[in-house]
């Protein structure tokens, strides 16, 4: 990505922080409660949880046990945790742009 992008990507993000803790009228509770209610967001939060709570305890438990098999564990664990926890980042961050920018035309 070039350096464009990213700049655009930051100004939406900035914008999108600033109108959420403006308390501007365009971000309504309604809003949120549906962005929150999306089904791929229930469904990452579901996995992503159980799988970061598994990866700590077995970086914890490897450590304390001296067990190398936990640090196995983590290794595998630790990839797939940043994933879901990026995708799930990602996707709210779309869904709630998409609810600025219909907010905007609306007005």
């Amino acid at each position: 990505m070039g350096g464009e992008s990213w700049d655009s990507l930051l100004t939406i993000v900035m914008k999108l922080r600033f109108t959420m803790s403006n308390g501007s009228p365009k971000k309504t509770p309604s809003s949120k409660q549906k962005i929150r209610s999306d089904k791929w967001l229930q469904r990452l939060m579901k996995a992503g949880i159980p799988l970061a709570i598994v990866s700590v305890a077995s970086l914890w438990l490897g450590h304390l046990l001296a067990n190398p098999a936990f640090g196995k564990l983590f290794i595998v664990t630790l990839p797939l945790a940043l994933i879901v926890g990026f995708t799930y980042n990602i996707r709210y961050v779309m869904l709630a742009v998409r609810e600025q920018r219909k907010a905007a035309s609306n007005d």
